[in-house]
């Protein structure tokens, strides 16, 4: 296996993003950019420079049979992940990965580590109220279950060993608590509002149902890809003055290593 270069990296993701969105259009399935790649189309025309990863949206009603679609048209190299077929998907929602290369990634430890190629991120955006009790419950445990499954190789041993004390000593399975998150966020009643309930920024992530409209391209690298209508409000909802760029200390990764598994040229 060989080391790949954040180029080589940013192909690989495109060329899933590619993939992914010929299904999406062929079967009719609507999607969004969300957060970072929503932020590099319109700040970079593509890739954060530094990122890499992407994230796309799926309206729920599409969502829960996301898998199956994927899973008859994807070409043969790329794999829909979920918590029942990777021990790397921790929230309810899905990866798409290259299983020819290999990630080496900070938030797992253990087996965990080994098992995953370089892949994109697919989230539910569930319908819901913006202040609504059973909103925050959801958010809450969505926190604190992501808090003690992820992050395992973060922090001093300390908290690292109460991290792992505590998914032994929690009487549930990991796919118990999976589902029990999954119901909740699908029982929330009905609103003005559509958000990835999973995403790192919370409330940030849950915007006004118009925000997204009926989605419009907008060029990403040499693709065109599904975004916000509203792109603006939703931007400054995430990251405030999002045309000026990050410090330095910020500009950070996600996986350590990505390596390539096959032979010959990458695509």
């Amino acid at each position: 296996m060989r080391k790949l270069s954040l180029d080589e990296q940013h192909s690989l993701l495109l060329a899933i993003a590619k993939a992914f969105d010929t299904v999406c259009e062929k079967n009719k399935i609507p999607y969004y950019m969300l957060g970072g790649t929503m932020l590099g189309a319109i700040r970079h025309k593509g890739f954060i420079p530094w990122d890499d990863d992407m994230d796309f949206g799926v309206p729920r009603e599409f969502f829960d049979e996301l898998p199956k679609v994927l899973e008859r048209e994807l070409p043969s190299r790329y794999k829909c992940r979920t918590i029942y077929n990777s021990q790397n998907v921790i929230l309810p929602f899905y990866k798409i990965e290259d299983t020819l290369t290999h990630c080496e990634m900070d938030e797992f430890s253990g087996a965990e580590r080994d098992s995953l190629g370089i892949n994109i991120d697919i989230f539910p955006l569930d319908k819901c109220n913006i202040d609504d009790t059973k909103l925050k419950c959801v958010l809450w445990l969505v926190d604190k279950y992501a808090r003690i499954y992820t992050g395992a190789a973060h922090g001093n041993k300390l908290n690292n060993f109460i991290k792992a004390f505590l998914r032994f000593i929690i009487p549930f399975s990991k796919i118990t608590l999976y589902k029990f998150i999954e119901n909740k966020s699908k029982s929330l009643p009905k609103g003005d509002y559509l958000g990835n309930l999973y995403g790192r920024w919370k409330k940030k992530e849950i915007v006004p149902k118009e925000w997204y409209g009926d989605g419009h391209r907008y060029k990403f690298e040499d693709l065109e890809l599904v975004g916000f209508a509203n792109y603006d409000k939703y931007l400054k909802q995430m990251y405030g003055n999002y045309i000026e760029l990050p410090p330095i200390e910020k500009r950070t990764t996600h996986a350590k290593n990505v390596l390539w598994r096959g032979e010959g040229d990458i695509l």
